[in-house]
């Protein structure tokens, strides 16, 4: 689940989640994701490791990234059979 709606489903302010994980609430909003689907900024790993604490694991790194173009490629082989033919001789 993303940050921002685990915060507000949950009702928790911006300011509250900031103490609770150690951070300042400039440092919350720069984590929410853009218009363009991405995180302005992610979480250091120990603040990560406090998001999912903190969420009890509804919020976790995944969740930082905007993934619907992974899921769009779901299917199609990782590598063309050149690149595979590549791989295989060398």
């Amino acid at each position: 689940m993303k940050l921002e709606t685990y915060l507000k489903i949950n009702k928790i302010p911006v300011a509250t989640f900031a103490g609770l994980v150690g951070v300042d609430r400039c440092a919350v909003y720069s984590y929410f994701l853009s218009k363009k689907g991405e995180p302005r900024k992610f979480p250091s790993p120990e603040t990560m490791r406090k998001i999912i604490n903190v969420t009890n694991g509804h919020v976790t790194p995944n969740d930082f990234y905007d993934l619907s173009a992974v899921k769009q490629l779901e299917g199609l082989p990782l590598f063309s059979e050149n690149q595979v033919g590549f791989i295989m001789n060398n």
